[in-house]
């Protein structure tokens, strides 16, 4: 199909996409920790292999995603040694096995224990 200069095609605007704070999963497998600015916007960080950087299209990458799973998220802690919601180093022997602590797991309606 051509178009010309100035007409436009008849595919839909792409419809917002709510992202909520928390930790998501995007399309490609990303781990996006998606979270509230000072300034009340929601950013996004994305998982490098060693910490969450920032990264423009994050929120975007987020939105295209879904909630982290409690699998991806015990997967994330065996493979780090650290918890995927708040990035603290696992010691205690129920948090290296589920992958994440007790704090975290009630935040994200998680199991633990």
């Amino acid at each position: 199909v051509h178009h010309k200069v100035g007409q436009c095609n008849d595919t839909p605007a792409p419809q917002p996409i709510e992202v909520r704070e928390g930790i998501c999963v995007g399309p490609g497998g990303e781990i996006i920790q998606a979270y509230r600015t000072r300034n009340g916007h929601i950013g996004g960080k994305v998982w490098d292999g060693a910490r969450f950087n920032y990264q423009k299209g994050a929120v975007h990458l987020a939105g295209l995603g879904r909630k982290i799973s409690a699998e991806e998220a015990k997967a994330f802690g065996l493979q780090t040694g650290r918890c995927v919601f708040c990035a603290q180093t696992l010691t205690d022997g129920r948090s290296t096995e589920v992958g994440y602590g007790p704090v975290c797991a009630t935040n994200n309606g998680l199991p633990w224990g």
